[in-house]
């Protein structure tokens, strides 16, 4: 099951998805949930919601972040940068697969986010929490702002039928059983190509870590269906009446 949190700083719904002809947004929604801006995370993380204005720690003292606790991802990186908040990486998926390695979280600055591998879909991984809306200054610094400034886009690549903007969880391993949280971004599809193309913002199977806080979900639309069979042919028609007498 998916956590979802949907308050943002003025106590309105943040989280919107458009759903037409074969296209989702999988998401469920356990009720009962206090608002996450009154909720204290974990020391060291960034705010849930995206008003707070965090900025990184390098170590003084001087900010909310420790940046140590994070593989750093920009527009203006390279993924052969380690990711840091003065060297960052470039793409998503390679910042959330070292993050993975080393134990740590992605933080995000602002921009349009493409993924080229796996299809255009970004994969999660177990543990490994996403916090967008970052802004990067003149002077190398990073801080967090109240707008969603990050946008991940489905490149339109076609996989087994479908475009998925976002996918995690699975069997054994691929679960996301560990607190995965999603905050601060949103999530585009373009429409769906071709015929019986389904289109979902989200997709996770077997996903009770996961948590979507101040988020924006845009699904294109679906492809239409697939033409259907032939129909079996009709029964031999009766015998006709007699033709009418010659003049």
């Amino acid at each position: 099951m998916i956590r979802v949190m949907f308050v943002n700083r003025s106590g309105r719904m943040a989280l919107r998805a458009t759903t037409f002809g074969v296209a989702f947004a999988v998401i469920v929604l356990i009720s009962g949930c206090d608002d996450p801006m009154n909720q204290p995370g974990p020391d060291d993380l960034p705010d849930t919601g995206t008003d707070q204005g965090d900025s990184i720690d390098h170590g003084d003292g001087s900010g909310a972040v420790d940046a140590d606790a994070a593989v750093f991802v920009a527009i203006t990186g390279t993924d052969a940068n380690p990711g840091t908040p003065d060297s960052p990486k470039r793409t998503l998926q390679a910042a959330i697969d070292a993050a993975a390695a080393t134990g740590k979280d992605v933080y995000i600055a602002a921009g349009t986010y493409t993924p080229v591998a796996n299809s255009g879909t970004l994969l999660l991984r177990d543990g490994v929490s996403l916090y967008g809306s970052y802004v990067v200054a003149a002077d190398g610094g990073w801080s967090r702002t109240s707008e969603i400034g990050v946008e991940i886009r489905h490149s339109g690549t076609v996989s087994n039928g479908r475009l998925i903007g976002v996918q995690g969880g699975g069997g054994g391993a691929d679960a996301l059983a560990k607190t995965t949280i999603l905050d601060g971004v949103a999530i585009v599809t373009p429409d769906a190509p071709g015929h019986g193309t389904h289109n979902y913002g989200v997709h996770c199977f077997n996903c009770p870590g996961l948590e979507l806080r101040n988020i924006e979900i845009r699904v294109g639309a679906g492809a239409s269906g697939l033409d259907g069979a032939s129909g079996t042919a009709g029964t031999d028609g009766g015998d006709g009446d007699p033709g009418s007498p010659g003049d």
